[in-house]
């Protein structure tokens, strides 16, 4: 079973999530389904992230990689130290985007007290929930120990084409009657569309910051802008997640599908080049 781990660690972590976790996971939907029974859907989801997401990733990569790349894992996972402009974009950008994106005035109008109370029991609140309970843990797991190793080898771009599929059937219970989101199969097709561009963002905020800890902050953000702040503003969730799609759009057409990483060296005619690219494919601090 450890020789097993050991060569193929990301199938390894994708047959328990996608087993054991899921089945915990349409517990609430099979309950409201079936016997009329709300359940907290969040606080589930909570649950299986860490036990059947989480933790397995965690054990996961001690086997397979070792204390070393288990250490850098933590290490990222615990980065607080990034440059101010990315708690700027999360706790300014996201909000003030997302009013502006609505483009309509919310019933009451426009006051400094509404505003306030919007932002700090709407999006703070929410913000605080999503991270601390679900997406810090979620983007460890699908950032740092699935689409880092991926881009490690196939490049950016490849890593967020093969991660996508992957990441959207972790949510397929979100949109099923009953769950989170609801809707149905035009749910469905919607994180179809959003998935890749969400991969995309997560890889660029992960390659400019090397910090899991932000990348899952971003992801909080646009959770909490649509389901706190525009259900506090206007009495109805809005489309969040909007903005962390602008940002991977953005991200892939400014870096031409690099999402912040840096080419590899480049062979020359007197042999290769020289390169501030570190063995895991980052810039030094200094270059960065």
């Amino acid at each position: 079973m450890t020789n097993i781990v050991r060569r193929h660690p990301l199938i390894v972590m994708l047959l328990i999530f996608n087993t054991f976790g899921q089945a915990v996971a349409l517990v609430p939907v099979v309950a409201y389904r079936h016997y009329g029974v709300q359940l907290d859907v969040d606080l589930i989801l909570a649950g299986v992230t860490l036990l059947f997401l989480l933790a397995p990733a965690l054990v996961i990569t001690h086997l397979s990689a070792g204390p070393q790349r288990f250490r850098k894992l933590l290490r990222e996972m615990f980065t607080f130290r990034v440059k101010a402009r990315w708690y700027v974009l999360v706790f300014v950008g996201f909000p003030v985007l997302t009013v502006l994106l609505q483009g309509s005035t919310p019933p009451g109008g426009w006051n400094i007290g509404r505003l306030a109370d919007a932002y700090v029991y709407g999006f703070l609140a929410s913000l605080l929930f999503n991270f601390v309970s679900t997406n810090w843990w979620e983007e460890s797991v699908w950032m740092g120990f699935f689409q880092a190793p991926l881009q490690d080898r196939f490049g950016p771009f490849v890593a967020v084409l093969l991660t996508s599929p992957f990441f959207l059937l972790e949510h397929v219970t979100l949109v099923l009657p009953g769950s989170t989101l609801g809707g149905g199969w035009s749910s469905l097709v919607a994180l179809l569309v959003v998935v890749p561009f969400a991969r995309a963002a997560a890889a660029y905020v992960y390659n400019r910051t090397a910090s899991l800890m932000m990348v899952g902050l971003v992801h909080a953000a646009s959770n909490a802008v649509g389901f706190g702040l525009m259900m506090r503003l206007y009495g109805a969730g809005g489309n969040g997640v909007l903005i962390f799609v602008l940002l991977g759009l953005v991200a892939l057409v400014a870096t031409r599908g690099r999402l912040g990483r840096p080419r590899p060296p480049v062979e020359t005619l007197h042999g290769a080049g020289h390169s501030p690219v570190s063995a895991d494919g980052r810039l030094p601090e200094v270059a960065r």
